[in-house]
Formats: C-alpha cells, structure tokens, sequence
C-alpha cells in the first residue's frame, strides 16, 4: 500500500506505520512491548478521531487527562451494567453481554476511549420484561439535545418506527454529572460525543444501555445464548467464535455501508484470536450459512497479520475463500482506507 496519511494531508505520512503497531500491541500478549517512535505524539489527534488515542496512552504508559475522563465514563457504564445484571437476575431473566464493555474488561482491563452504550442481548420473548428493569434502574428513552445542552425524552412516533424496524430497542439511559480537574476541563472540549456532553452546564456521563433481541433481522438470537460463557465479572456473555465472526462481519459491513472509520473494534476482537478460546467451527458455520465469507476473509487475515502470522489455522482461510461463495457484500480489504493508505494497483506488475 502507499502510504499517503489522511486525505490531502501527507504531513500524516507514518500513521498507518503508527497504527499497524498500536493495533498489534493490544492483539498480542500482554508481554508484547510497544516500539514508541519520535514522531508519534503529532497524531495524537487523528487517534483519538479514530477512537484508539487510549491504546496509545496505555502502550506508553503515560498520564493523560483524556484517558482519565474515559476512565471515569467506563466505571460509569461498568457500575450500570453490574445493577442491570443483578436487576435481571432477581426477575429471571437472561441477559448476554455483547461487543466492547466484556471485551474491554477481559483484554484490557481499562477503557478504552469512551463507548457510546453498553449493549446486552435478551430473548424476544423478554422484552417487555426488560423495559420496567430499566425504569426501576432511573433509566429513560432520552436523547441529548445540542442546541438546549439537555436531555429530551424521545419523541413517542419515533421511538415506535425505530422499534418496529429494528431488532432493539431505542437507548435508555440516565446522567452522572462529572467532577473535572483543570487539565481535565482543558481537554474536555476535544472528547465532547455519544457518552459524554455537557448536560444543564455540568460535564456528564450519558449511561445508556442498549437492548438487543436480535444481531440482525434474519438471526434468531436463540443460537447465542446456548453458546453464552460467563465472563470474569459473572455476567453473561457471547462465547469467543460468536464475538469473532459477529463482531467482524458487523464491523466490516459499517465499515462500507455506514463510513465507520473507529479502529476501536480491532483492539476489542484481535486477542480473541491469540488469547481467546475460538471454536472455528462456529465461525466457519456462521460464514458459509450467512454468506460472511468476505468479512471474515479480510478483516481476519489483518488480525492474523497484527499477531505475528499463525494464530488463525491455515485451513480456516482456505474455507473462508472469498470465491467458495456470493461475492455481493464483498467489498475487498477496506483498509486502505482506515489506514490512510491507497490500495496498491493490481495491474501494476503486469
């Protein structure tokens, strides 16, 4: 690929380099080192607009007041999930936890950035169920409103065509007003998005949870569950191979469809495939089933890449050949662009 840094910027000209060794500190094992270079403190910005400035921070080592205030947000969304948790339990119901928070707090231990909700799974059948825990939780179907700086309930038109379409509910949240220092306050302007506004003139965190009954409109959760694990915290969640192909098939089709370019995703699901206990058979099911071949082939064939080669099995790629199947969500590597990079010419050679 030729490096080319963000779009009409070449000042940018090592941030894929930067990226490349970020991403491959968070895969590998907790005693990997970070090769730190001069010139990497200039894209301290252009990490944090990609959502990785904390992989940053914590490779170093370093004291910084932005990771502070994820921090302070992290524990924010930690704290609700355990009360929804034990809240759900007392009512008999089920509940997985899914995407980042499990994944952060295995791998890591710290946040990372500021995750815009936390996301859990219930049965269908148990959604109507969930909806007085939340309330009883000071938990309501609330949007930040810019220009007033406060919270506003949703409107009841929208929540119902949002709910009738989709396969979750809309978020539910409340605020926690934050106490900043200075150099906190300083930086806080920067990080201001999702789970972090200023409510009423006060630095808040937006605690929201985001309920699932379903990963997509053509899947039956029932499937998850009886694959669930319990995670370090007691709490449900996916197992390892459901995380994996789940999260990078999601993550592969924003990537095209929505213009996601966070790289956050990649230091959630990376150590799954060197520190993780992945049941390939459940991937490779997924992939031929619900024709992920592409999104799986790509995004994992850089994850085996950032781990140094080997991690993921031989013959797991050659099933996931983009060509033993449909190819109309193939959308090729993508990572060019969420590297800043241009894909190289493939007739370059001939």
């Amino acid at each position: 690929m030729n490096d080319t840094g963000t779009p009409g910027d070449p000042s940018h000209g090592s941030w894929g380099d930067l990226v490349v060794r970020l991403l491959a500190w968070a895969v590998r094992p907790p005693a990997a080192t970070f090769v730190e270079s001069a010139q990497d403190g200039r894209h301290l910005s252009l990490l944090r607009e990609r959502g990785i400035d904390s992989l940053w921070v914590l490779a170093r080592g370093i004291d910084d007041p932005a990771q502070r205030i994820y921090e302070r947000v992290w524990q924010e969304q930690r704290r609700l999930l355990a009360e929804f948790h034990a809240a759900m339990q007392a009512e008999g119901i089920a509940c997985l936890a899914l995407k980042g928070m499990p994944l952060v707090q295995r791998w890591h231990g710290r946040a990372l950035g500021c995750m815009s909700d936390v996301d859990l799974l219930v049965r269908r059948d148990d959604v109507l169920r969930t909806i007085p825990v939340l309330h009883a939780l000071g938990l309501r179907p609330r949007i930040h409103d810019a220009e007033s700086g406060r919270m506003k309930y949703r409107d009841v038109a929208e929540k119902a065509a949002v709910e009738a379409q989709h396969y979750e509910l809309v978020g539910y949240n409340r605020c926690v007003a934050l106490e900043l220092s200075p150099a906190e306050l300083d930086v806080l302007p920067q990080l201001l998005r999702h789970s972090l506004r200023i409510v009423d003139g006060q630095p808040s965190a937006i605690v929201e949870l985001d309920i699932h009954h379903g990963l997509a409109s053509d899947l039956d959760s029932a499937e998850f569950f009886e694959r669930a694990v319990t995670s370090a915290d007691g709490i449900g969640t996916l197992c390892d191979a459901d995380h994996l192909w789940f999260g990078l098939s999601r993550l592969y089709a924003e990537v095209a469809l929505h213009g996601k370019d966070s790289l956050r995703d990649f230091a959630y699901l990376g150590p799954l495939v060197t520190r993780g206990d992945v049941d390939w058979s459940v991937v490779l099911d997924a992939a031929q089933r619900l024709e992920l071949r592409p999104a799986l082939f790509y995004f994992l064939k850089f994850l085996d890449f950032l781990a140094g080669r080997g991690a993921v099995p031989g013959p797991v790629f050659d099933e996931l050949d983009p060509r033993k199947g449909v190819r109309f969500r193939d959308w090729g590597w993508q990572l060019g662009r969420l590297l800043g990079q241009v894909d190289p010419d493939p007739f370059e050679s001939r």
